[in-house]
């Protein structure tokens, strides 16, 4: 069994990681599961271009644009999934901007070969089917 949780967070990713810990403090208590899955794929990268808070966050942290802004989400993420035992897994997106390290990916859209030699699980999921 996956547990899942939209990463399709505000545009806050501060409170926002404050949330996730809260709501998979219970889920993987309630949930024996292996994966966490983030999704990963709705993340608002063009409304952090116009938030204070991410820019400030983004400078903080030395980040050069939303895309690793992400990657810098999901890698926190990964370290509290991780940390109860459990394995993260998100779509395609988690590509962008560097894949955390223990992260397993569910292509949709490409990057399977790359994540893969990178040493990453994948799990290829067809977005089109065949006639």
């Amino acid at each position: 069994m996956t547990v899942e949780f939209s990463m399709a967070f505000t545009i806050r990713p501060i409170p926002d990681i404050q949330i996730f810990g809260r709501r998979a403090d219970r889920s993987v208590s309630t949930f024996p599961g292996k994966y966490v899955h983030i999704g990963g794929d709705e993340v608002p990268k063009d409304a952090w271009k116009n938030n204070s808070e991410c820019q400030a966050l983004m400078k903080q942290e030395g980040l050069k644009n939303q895309a690793e802004l992400q990657s810098w989400f999901t890698r926190r993420i990964e370290k509290f999934v991780s940390a109860h035992g459990r394995t993260l897994i998100g779509w395609s997106e988690i590509l962008q901007g560097g894949i955390a390290q223990n992260a397993v990916v569910m292509d949709w859209i490409g990057g399977a070969t790359e994540a893969a030699k990178a040493g990453h699980d994948v799990v290829m999921s067809l977005h089109t089917m065949p006639i």
